[in-house]
């Protein structure tokens, strides 16, 4: 009787070392899971930071497009006006467009001057 006892007795000490060998590798686990978690949560966050950035720079980016494509549109408008200045026909009124540039040969050139005013055969 005292034997079975004992060994009821031992049999209980061992259910109760498997039972806290149990909770010990729970533990373990548990905070495992809680680093991981933390560890995921920090990346979590790494990347929201990334995100805005990414943001802000492809915002920054079309700013600079929008910019760029101003600046281009504005040496086209440019260079179009500085073409139409070059090309237009001369705007001085008609008595300084054909000014002889010696006076005193004046009434030949003017006789060589068609009537019309067409420079036709003036050379």
């Amino acid at each position: 009787q005292a034997r079975a006892a004992r060994e009821a007795l031992e049999w209980r000490e061992e259910v109760q070392r498997g039972y806290a060998a149990r909770e010990e590798e729970l533990r373990r686990a548990e905070s495992r899971l809680e680093e991981s978690v933390k560890t995921h949560e920090a990346a979590l966050a790494k990347l929201a930071a990334l995100e805005a950035r990414t943001t802000a720079a492809e915002a920054a980016m079309a700013d600079m497009k929008r910019g760029h494509d101003g600046l281009l549109a504005e040496l086209k408008a440019a260079s179009a006006e500085a073409r139409r200045a070059r090309d237009a026909p001369s705007a001085k009124p008609r008595s300084l467009q054909f000014k002889h540039p010696k006076p005193h040969r004046r009434e030949s050139f003017w006789a060589r001057m068609p009537r019309s005013g067409r420079r036709r055969d003036w050379k």
